[in-house]
């Protein structure tokens, strides 16, 4: 969030994940065209970002691994060692 412009991209994706619009569509095609080994992990009571909408990444990447924890938006604050421990499996299998 440091560099030039990246507080403003950070924003605009957050909006246009709400309303499908371009800059979640250039975010999708870049994914999309590299295919890269995916792991996302969200709160399964995220009101923010319902985990109907993680799954729109397996339409863009296939094989995107997803895992909801039991929690909300603040899933990395109130399931830290689980997602840690996903992290370091996803890691030690794609790296």
């Amino acid at each position: 969030m440091q560099r030039p412009g990246a507080a403003d991209i950070s924003l605009d994706l957050l909006y246009d994940i709400r309303t499908n619009g371009p800059a979640l569509k250039s975010a999708q095609d870049c994914l999309g065209a590299r295919k890269p080994p995916t792991l996302v992990v969200s709160g399964k009571n995220d009101i923010l970002f319902p985990a109907v909408s993680q799954q729109r990444y397996r339409e863009v990447v296939p094989n995107a691994e997803i895992h909801l924890t039991d929690s909300g938006h603040c899933a990395l604050a109130d399931r830290s060692g689980e997602i840690a421990t996903r992290m370091h499996d996803f890691l030690s299998r794609v790296l």
